[in-house]
């Protein structure tokens, strides 16, 4: 097996802690539940948008296909731990759903650092991230699903991987 640490960039997802919204710390990439994860990763609330059209495509693959999860990882600058409990008590407010507050793991740490580690460019969008059980990164895209022939295509590389 590879050593930790050793991967190119933007070949494996981040080795990480973070929090689920019922304030579980969950170690990334391992606390991925699926062989197969679908993880979007979001750098400010305005991104949300954008997360919203993955997670109605997400939940209808994860009928069809057993071993995929979806996952919502909020990257949030390192704050002091007034600041987390606050954003953490604000994003539990607007997300009643209890699946959602399970796949919606923010880590909080030096985005620049995880950023490069991840191979991402900028902050600008959300990056789309298909992984498998040990994290490795299978597909990637950035942005919103997008609408007809564009959102189709995407779907349809993800399906050729699971």
């Amino acid at each position: 097996s590879d050593v930790e640490g050793n991967d190119a960039p933007g070949t494996r997802f981040p080795t990480e802690v973070g929090t689920n919204l019922f304030g579980d710390e969950i170690a990334l990439p391992e606390g991925f539940k699926g062989e197969r994860n679908l993880v979007a990763v979001a750098y400010v609330r305005e991104h949300q948008e954008d997360v919203n059209t993955w997670i109605a495509v997400a939940d209808e693959m994860m009928e069809t296909h057993e071993n995929l999860r979806f996952y919502e990882v909020p990257v949030i600058y390192e704050g002091s731990a007034f600041f987390r409990f606050w954003l953490n008590n604000g994003m539990r407010s607007g997300i009643p759903d209890p699946v959602a507050r399970e796949r919606t793991v923010t880590v909080y740490l030096d985005r620049d650092a995880f950023n490069e580690r991840l191979d991402v460019p900028d902050m600008e969008s959300i990056h789309i991230l298909l992984t498998d059980s040990a994290g490795r990164i299978l597909w990637r895209t950035v942005g919103p699903i997008g609408l007809g022939a564009e959102g189709d295509a995407k779907i349809a590389e993800i399906e050729a991987l699971l």
